[in-house]
């Protein structure tokens, strides 16, 4: 799967963040999964209209993007 990380994401990824949780850390850790980071990750709307364009899951934890109710929202 390929999956575009919200900022925070990928954040607190690179300095082992405990906020970041069991889920997203397999995703990320799993082999199978491309993990991709955007030069625009400043702007969530381009962030989400970029994975909806490139079928790319988009992986966030932030709350009020998963209110546009998208399929290749992953909460996490």
């Amino acid at each position: 799967m390929n999956i575009l990380l919200d900022t925070h994401i990928a954040v607190w990824a690179i300095v082992d963040d405990p906020r970041l949780s069991v889920k997203a850390r397999n995703l990320l850790l799993d082999p199978d999964n491309t993990i991709y980071f955007s030069s625009v990750s400043v702007h969530d709307r381009l962030l989400l209209s970029q994975a909806k364009s490139e079928n790319y899951r988009f992986m966030t934890h932030d709350e009020m993007i998963q209110h546009f109710d998208e399929k290749c929202i992953i909460p996490v």
